[in-house]
């Protein structure tokens, strides 16, 4: 996956574009894969303890 596409898809997300949960579980589940990372769903939604 280019860096482009990884910032296309977490754009995304963080909009909250897509037609329901199940495209944003796609759209996290081709990260994982693109990415290499288990994780990144933590990086995306992690919020501060403020």
């Amino acid at each position: 996956m280019s860096r482009e596409e990884a910032i296309s898809l977490v754009e995304r997300l963080m909009n909250a574009e897509g037609t329901d949960e199940e495209e944003w579980g796609e759209m996290l589940d081709a990260l994982e894969r693109g990415l290499v990372c288990p994780h990144i769903s933590d990086y995306i939604y992690w919020t501060s303890p403020n």
